[in-house]
């Protein structure tokens, strides 16, 4: 090492001052003591590394900045020989706040003329972030060792990992070449003698210039952070430049791994999600894809789609496989609410806030707090509660009804709507800004029409699924039945099915489910009505293939029918009958038995 011993002469004060401004550029620490330890001189870049000043380093004893236990370990610790005058060795130094700082130790002797060692030069290289990339790295290697044996790295690319490490911590870490302003290389560390094949620079020599570079072809690509620093002499003048390159060859493949593992990762959450919800279908499984894209964002979801489509399992996944699945789920259906309780449910109301508010409520959202919350219909929210809901989602704080103290919550909000929220919007029914709010990532599930595929296996899914309550076995369905079930189109969706299911498995006394046990309603030809157009109770229909004779069976066979898909809510079954509530209370008592 003919440089290193030149830096222990002081005979030539030109290259001293230059010598260090080397060292200083190189960000290496330059040392000299005395044989008993004494501090007699370090450069600019050493008393940077420890947070001192030159009186406060230089003309100090070594072992001021150790304790007495540290201060021992260094002068017994072992030194790695390089040759006969060269000595090195891994430790570290203190700074002014006492922080530890990772050092790699470069030690020479300076001899005099009778060979009696008279001081130390002592080079002082900060391999932090040397140790930080060696943990990150090993911890990265773990998790992918984890999930997937694919993934592993078998014992010989973990000694040739283990190999580059150590080449990356030997000396500097970095290549490292000194070039005059000609270019022409002056000096270079010995990383750097595998890399320039040439004696050249990788880029162009100019002050401060920062490029990322890729050596070689192929698969023996390397990459690097190249970096040029000038040097100039007391003078001012730029005499040379180093060039430093930081190896990330590494760091790219670590990427690489990482992004392999995200992949392989949401592959299983989309299998998991697609084998919770039910589903073959290529137009689900794109909205359940694009539900786990979103799962790591703290961003507000909107999922739209016909009612009964299975919106609240797509929120529930969303929470399930985001990073808040440990936190509150916390779901609310908007449209069950009234008016005048919704707002309370929401934020919250204080004792005597209202008629009947006999104590405190925190309300839903600070319930969701740190976790999600589901609004459900929040298209049927008035205007009043739009404003308020707007401010909850901007300042992310809310006031309960009646308290003039505000809260901050920290929430994601995942809504959801049947209702053409674009259409209220430009009809004046729903706020703008707030529609922009939740719109952030948009989810339209398809209706259960358009997933044909899907149809048979949610159907003996809810076979299982009922037949164990009903404590009777099924076998499945008649041909005839399928095909029954595949022809309709579904206006309630997957909760329709469910319902159909239900009443054919209740009026089913044998092992198969046959047309006949399906409700009247699916006998009648209602696969030709449009979707979303309401059957009207027709006192002209003709039933085929059905026991009752007379006009008023049908209309009371249809009625029943709407009931049971309706689970006997009558609004709801006045409004697929396409008749007035009263008009069905009327034919309700009209048939005794339906009430």
């Amino acid at each position: 090492m003919p440089e290193l011993r030149q830096i222990s002469h002081f005979d030539d004060l030109e290259w001293i001052r230059k010598s260090k401004k080397l060292l200083n550029a190189l960000n290496i620490g330059f040392l000299l003591q005395d044989m008993d330890d004494n501090i007699l001189e370090a450069n600019e870049a050493l008393l940077k590394m420890n947070g001192r000043s030159r009186e406060e380093f230089v003309g100090h004893h070594v072992s001021e900045f150790y304790d007495e236990k540290e201060y021992k370990t260094l002068r017994t610790g072992d030194l790695m020989q390089i040759d006969s005058e060269y000595y090195q060795a891994e430790y570290f130094i203190r700074n002014k706040n006492g922080a530890k700082i990772p050092v790699l130790f470069i030690v020479s002797i300076n001899k005099n003329e009778r060979g009696e060692p008279i001081s130390e030069n002592v080079l002082v290289l900060d391999i932090s972030k040397q140790k930080q990339f060696q943990a990150r790295l090993k911890a990265a290697n773990k998790e992918l060792t984890a999930v997937n044996e694919a993934l592993r790295l078998n014992q010989e690319s973990l000694q040739n990992e283990k190999t580059k490490l150590e080449t990356i911590l030997f000396g500097i870490g970095d290549s490292v070449s000194v070039f005059d302003i000609n270019g022409r290389r002056l000096l270079s560390n010995p990383q750097a003698h595998g890399i320039h094949k040439k004696k050249r620079s990788v880029m162009p020599l100019e002050a401060c210039r920062d490029e990322i570079v890729t050596l070689g072809n192929g698969k023996k690509q390397r990459h690097f952070e190249a970096t040029d620093k000038e040097v100039k002499d007391s003078r001012g003048e730029t005499f040379a430049y180093v060039e430093i390159l930081k190896e990330t060859t590494d760091l790219f493949a670590l990427r690489a791994r990482e992004q392999e593992l995200q992949l392989i990762k949401r592959q299983l959450r989309q299998k998991e999600v697609a084998s919770e919800i039910l589903s073959t279908s290529p137009a689900m499984h794109k909205c359940i894809n694009a539900a786990l894209l979103c799962e790591d964002m703290e961003s507000t979801v909107l999922i739209t789609g016909e009612t009964g489509v299975g919106k609240n399992m797509i929120a529930a996944a969303i929470h399930n496989h985001s990073i808040r699945r440990n936190r509150p789920f916390v779901q609310v259906n908007c449209g069950a609410l009234p008016e005048n309780l919704i707002e309370s449910e929401l934020f919250g109301h204080v004792r005597g806030s209202f008629s009947g508010a006999v104590s405190d409520n925190i309300g839903l959202f600070r319930t969701a707090d740190s976790g999600t919350l589901f609004l459900d219909e929040v298209g049927d929210l008035g205007m009043p509660l739009q404003v308020k809901l707007l401010h909850a989602i901007q300042d992310r704080e809310i006031r309960p009804v009646g308290s003039s103290r505000t809260y901050k919550v920290d929430v994601r909000l995942v809504c959801a709507t049947n209702r053409d929220l674009k259409g209220l919007v430009e009809n004046g029914l729903f706020r703008q800004d707030l529609y922009y709010r939740l719109a952030v990532i948009p989810l339209m599930i398809p209706p259960l029409r358009e997933r044909g595929q899907d149809i048979l296996l949610l159907a003996n899914h809810f076979i299982v699924k009922h037949s164990k309550k009903g404590r009777r076995k099924k076998t499945g369905f008649h041909h005839d039945t399928q095909k029954i079930l595949l022809d309709y189109h579904w206006p309630g969706n997957v909760r329709e099915l469910e319902n159909v299911i239900e009443y054919a498995l209740a009026m089913s006394p044998g092992p198969l489910i046959l047309p006949e046990h399906l409700p009247v309603f699916l006998l009648t030809g209602a696969k030709d009505t449009p979707p979303h157009e309401p059957e009207k109770v027709a006192a002209s229909v003709v039933l085929p293939d059905v026991h009752h004779d007379s006009l008023a069976e049908s209309e009371k066979e249809a009625i029943l029918n709407a009931l049971w898909r309706c689970k006997f809510n009558q609004t709801r079954a006045a409004k697929e009958l396409g008749i007035s509530r009263i008009t069905l209370w009327r034919k309700m008592s009209k048939y005794r038995d339906l009430c």
